[in-house]
């Protein structure tokens, strides 16, 4: 602890000088640092890559600079790269490495840092705004590091940072992740609610649900070439197991799950195994923005709605959750005929969103579940929904789906329950009017087809749910922001570096994993 106050003193002691000798530097030593860490905002129209790439080279070039009656200096200046490595190390090293840099410090041994560079560059690496630019900036298979969305911890900050490059399986691609959505299970990971990311370790790369072009193909894969556009469910069955063996791949034995089980999709790549398997082509008029949102959260709602809640033409559905999963289940709902679909919640502007994609009555659930139940009964003429969907995961949510049910109904739990006390689920009822209550996953790689078939014949419009496109920087923030609550619509992050045209199928190699 003594020492912990000795760092932060000597720490604070270096911000003050140099505080204190920047109305005192010397024009050279002022004009220096202006080139080195200026700051520059965003170019309209340009986005965070380009200011990055102007504002901060990788190596910074000699500063010529007239001062007084001098003629012009030259001052070599440390590689950006460099900065950002010693950086973490003051920052997230040991106290004894921390010790070992401020020695180096005061001794002299780092000379060509001067505390003022050094005191806002470890500013801007807590901001997260400090980039490492040590990385290569090549696209295609020569490439051997990428940007990504880092954390070393639950709850712990999540950075973009320059990682190696995954090495792609023999079964299995790399694709060039032109989109990916930032959905309310990566934060349930982050959160440290999923025993697989714990069981994986750290540092970890979040991101479930993406869409992208095929880089790299194993040797094994014989379905798919480089180049090809591809979507994938986030359940990757094995093709082997004994549920797999029923065909039952949403509950496979040894299924991987990107940004659960292995790194995920806050990526400029990302390795998916089991290609020939998972993976399907993205047909034409398909955005790569529209087969992203059907990874996750579209095809999760389809699973729940369709295939397990066999919902039929003229049918009711109540829909208890309007986020981003439950206004999918809306969509879906409206794409298969559905006579009512009654949308619950608490949130006025999740509400008006679900009447916007499809909903055609709402309920305000912040009135108490007595309202709801009431409400619901009004709404479907007194006999309740044939179907109700738990698009949430609380206990009250949970409840009202099964107090909302009618006789013979169907009750389908698909949201993720987040902790708590459980719900209380009244058994008698449920045997007394036969409910059938059944839990819901994610979708099997072989109905990817059918979903994407309704976005080509006008039957789902995935666009509707998009609220914004984003950064990589700014998706990470997006996914630490749902502590706060849950957003309406769809986050997608689309920008990921300076090189965002997908690679063209020549430039790809089909290879065993290097």
């Amino acid at each position: 602890r003594l020492f912990s106050f000795l760092v932060s003193v000597a720490l604070a002691f270096f911000i003050t000088m140099a505080e204190s000798s920047s109305e005192k530097a010397s024009p050279v030593h002022a004009a220096a640092l202006d080139v080195k860490f200026e700051e520059k905002k965003e170019p309209e129209g340009g986005g965070e890559d380009k200011a990055i790439d102007a504002a901060n080279p990788t190596t910074s070039p000699p500063v010529k600079r007239k001062a007084g009656g001098q003629k012009g200096v030259k001052r070599k200046e440390r590689p950006r790269s460099e900065l950002y490595r010693l950086c973490r190390i003051f920052q997230e090293g040991t106290w004894k490495s921390q010790r070992a840099f401020l020695r180096s410090v005061e001794s002299g041994d780092l000379t060509e840092i001067d505390q003022q560079v050094f005191c806002r560059a470890l500013k801007k690496y807590k901001d997260g705004t400090l980039e490492d630019t040590n990385a290569k900036r090549v696209r295609g298979p020569g490439a051997k590091t990428m940007r990504a969305a880092v954390y070393r911890s639950f709850e712990g900050p999540i950075r973009v940072e320059h990682v190696p490059r995954p090495k792609c399986p023999d079964d299995g691609v790399v694709i060039q992740v032109m989109a990916t959505g930032v959905c309310r299970s990566d934060w349930h990971g982050w959160k440290g609610h999923d025993d697989d990311v714990a069981n994986h370790g750290f540092p970890f790369v979040p991101g479930h649900e993406c869409s992208g072009v095929i880089v790299t193909v194993g040797k094994d894969v014989n379905s798919l070439e480089p180049g090809d556009p591809v979507a994938a469910p986030f359940i990757l069955s094995c093709g082997n197991c004994r549920e797999c063996g029923r065909e039952k791949p949403t509950v496979c034995e040894e299924q991987e799950q990107p940004g659960f089980t292995r790194w995920g999709s806050f990526a400029e790549f990302v390795a998916l195994p089991r290609a020939d398997r998972n993976l399907t082509r993205i047909p034409d008029g398909v955005s790569f923005v529209e087969a992203a949102a059907l990874g996750c959260r579209f095809t999760t709602a389809y699973r729940a709605v369709v295939q397990r809640g066999r919902l039929g033409q003229e049918q009711d559905v109540a829909i208890f959750g309007a986020g981003g999963l439950g206004l999918s289940c809306i969509m879906i709902a409206e794409s298969h005929g559905a006579r009512k679909i009654i949308a619950v919640d608490k949130s006025k502007e999740a509400l008006e969103k679900a009447k916007e994609v499809g909903a055609t009555d709402i309920v305000d659930a912040s009135y108490g579940d007595d309202y709801v139940r009431r409400k619901v009964s009004d709404i479907t003429e007194g006999v309740g929904a044939d179907l109700c969907v738990d698009a949430a995961g609380f206990p009250a949510t949970c409840e009202n789906a099964v107090w909302c049910t009618r006789r013979a109904g169907r009750m389908v739990q698909v949201g993720l329950p987040i902790g708590g006390r459980n719900p209380a689920i009244p058994m008698a009822f449920v045997c007394g009017r036969e409910i059938n209550i059944c839990g819901s996953h994610g979708i099997g790689a072989m109905d990817m087809p059918e979903v994407l078939s309704l976005v080509v014949e006008g039957r789902l419009d995935p666009k509707k749910l998009v609220e914004r496109e984003v950064t990589l920087n700014e998706g990470a923030a997006a996914l630490e922001d749902m502590d706060k609550g849950s957003p309406i619509g769809i986050t997608m992050i689309t920008k990921f570096g300076r090189h965002i045209t997908p690679l063209k199928s020549e430039d790809a190699l089909k290879s065993e994993p290097s």
